[in-house]
Formats: C-alpha cells, structure tokens, sequence
C-alpha cells in the first residue's frame, strides 16, 4: 500500500536519472525507456556517475565512458546532448560530509530548487551508485524538500548481507541519502528487480526489430549475452516504477539505520520511512518497454 503522503504519483513527472551507463547493458535500456517515454516522464537531465569494474580503469574513467554513451544514446533519439548530458562524480564520497563537485551534482540541485520555486517535485531515477545524488544533498541540504529518489542497489533489510554493485561502492552516498530526509523508494536486486529477466530470442522477436534503437540494443546483446543465455535487466525497474506502476508490489517501511561498515542495524531505527519494493511483475513491464520501442521505431 502506498500512503498519499508519498508523491511518486502517476502524472508526468520531471526526472534526473543518474546512471553508470557504460556499466553493462542494462542502463541503455533504462536511458531509451526514459526518453521514449514523454508521456509520462520529462527528462530534464541525464548525470553519469561513476563505476569500476572491467569496463573501466578507475571511478572517473567509467564516469567518462558513462557520460560519452549517454552522449550517444540521446543523439541516436535525434536530441541534443547539450543541457541534457552532465559529467558527475570523478570519485566517491570521502565521508559523509564532503561532497564530490560535478556539474550533476550542481544541475540536480538546480531542478530540485526550481521544482520547489513551481510547486512540484523533482523525481531522481538513481541506477548507479548514489555519488551524484548524494553530493547534491550535501551540496544544498534544502534540496531534500522537493525530491523524491528512487534507488535501484542494495537488499531487502533482513538480507545477510549488502554486498551489491551499486551499494558497496559508495556506501557513505547512500548514508547521506537515506538519512538526508528526501521521500525515497528502495528497488532492493533480490526479490526486486531479479524478476527482469529477458532472453536473446525474446529480444530478437520482439526489440532488435526496431529500428535504429533496435539495432543499438543488438550491438548492445552482442557484447554482453551468449546464444541461449538470458539476462537481467536490472535497471528498467526505475522507469517502470513510474511507467508501469500496477507491475510494483511495495510496502511504506521504516527504515533501520545503516551502519559505516554497509550493514544494517538489527536493532536501531533511522527513524526514517520509506516505500520498499517487495516485487516487481516482468511480464507487464517488459511488454510496456516493446510497446514504446515499437511506437518509435525509426
């Protein structure tokens, strides 16, 4: 149940969806979604931030490489990059007060600011780790009034443990966000987003088809999937909490505090609440996302 407190309302919503786009195959879908989808989201701006795993040689290089393929996503949508596309984060937090300066975390904090001035809230659609977003908390604390974030990382709360890419890399960001008073929703990986799982043959029947975005999305399954495997497509689940809202099995929560060392406390609250996503229907989503790659094929 969702109460009417909580402002992640079916309406077109303007958004910043900040993503470690090079990452792995996932955010493009999320990217194309969003920007296919004017219907029900506005983007008003696309922040890379950083990651390091085998597609990068350090947090900044996968924020460049993050940034270069937004870059391309947006000129493949026939849209201009510029005012769009923002470099973030070149680091993670060193500690939950210093913010890292990017021009994301500056444009994040000036739509949230402008979105109080209009009367309305700015949604962030957060698929990385939380470095962007956290460092404009930090960097205008007043912001907290006028977001809501939408986090896919980490794990239910009785999970044994947070060890997930977007958690563990910055896991002071996510402090600062969870703490920061911000309206939030948790997309935790298990028993969350893990059911957005897609197969090559059902990509090439019904997305490679396409298109231009088609044919990216085939470049895309050629690098990172093997005949006869399937794949989660983690990160669409942002877009679809705002584009396919009935697919979402959530509960308000309260939230336990997180502790330095990444773990949960058992027995100290945040005193914060939370809508928690406690499971996500596939089939009504990935259809959702067909059916806006078919309206737009080009």
């Amino acid at each position: 149940m969702q109460n009417d407190n909580w402002r992640f309302g079916a309406e077109k919503n303007d958004i910043v969806l900040d993503t470690d786009t090079y990452n792995e195959m996932d955010d493009q879908f999320a990217v194309l979604w969003a920007l296919l989808s004017p219907e029900r989201l506005n983007v008003r701006a696309l922040t890379a931030a950083p990651f390091l795993n085998e597609q990068s040689a350090s947090p900044a290089d996968g924020m460049e490489k993050s940034f270069l393929e937004l870059e391309r996503i947006v000129e493949l949508s026939g849209r201009n990059p510029q005012g769009l596309v923002w470099r973030g984060s070149a680091a993670y937090l060193p500690d939950r007060r210093t913010p890292v300066l990017s021009p994301a975390a500056f444009r994040i904090a000036e739509l949230a600011r402008e979105a109080r001035r209009n009367g309305t809230r700015l949604k962030i659609l957060a698929i990385a780790a939380l470095t962007n977003v956290a460092s404009a908390l930090l960097l205008a604390p007043d912001i907290a009034e006028s977001v809501d974030v939408v986090w896919l990382g980490g794990q239910p709360y009785d999970w044994e443990t947070q060890d997930e890419f977007n958690f563990r890399q910055d896991v002071a960001a996510v402090r600062v966000v969870f703490e920061s008073g911000a309206l939030f929703a948790h997309i935790p990986c298990i028993h969350g987003a893990e059911t957005l799982i897609t197969t090559l043959p059902e990509l090439e029947e019904r997305c490679f088809p396409h298109g231009r975005f088609g044919a990216y999305l085939r470049e895309l399954a050629g690098r990172f999937m093997r005949r006869g495997s399937s794949r989660i497509i983690w990160d669409i689940s942002t877009v679809a909490f705002f584009c396919v809202p009935e697919a979402f099995l959530q509960q308000e929560v309260e939230l336990p505090r997180l502790l330095d060392d990444g773990s949960w406390s058992r027995s100290e609250s945040s005193g914060r609440r939370a809508l928690l996503v406690r499971h996500i229907e596939r089939d009504p989503v990935f259809n959702r996302f067909f059916e806006a790659l078919e309206r737009n094929s080009l």
